[in-house]
């Protein structure tokens, strides 16, 4: 609930398109059906699972979280953003790398380089 991302800002998204009236499931039928909202409903999507995998490595206490999304499509609001990945590391101390990067961490620690 601290990090406010993922399904939790996803409901809100919801709520507010459609008016908040049902469940989750019907909901996310109501929206998905808008025609205009389509691309709006995928990215509100997407980020929520993004959010949700960000704030999974943060509740079992993973220190690394390896992605190559660099919030191209979702520029400043998404929780990949540079300045988000910034506040992440300071307040929740995740740290936002990329395969070659996470490669280079695990090489050295095996390898003690």
């Amino acid at each position: 609930e601290e990090l406010h991302c993922g399904f939790y800002r996803f409901r809100a998204y919801l709520k507010e398109e459609t008016g908040g009236h049902g469940d989750d499931f019907s909901l996310i039928v109501r929206l998905r059906d808008r025609e205009y909202s389509k691309g709006a409903f995928n990215a509100a999507f997407a980020e929520a699972a993004d959010g949700d995998a960000l704030i999974a490595h943060y509740g079992y206490g993973i220190s690394y979280f390896c992605t190559n999304d660099r919030a191209a499509k979702a520029g400043g609001q998404s929780v990949f953003s540079q300045s988000n990945r910034s506040l992440l590391r300071e307040r929740w101390g995740i740290r936002m790398v990329c395969p070659a990067e996470l490669a280079n961490i695990i090489e050295g620690a095996v390898y003690g380089r």
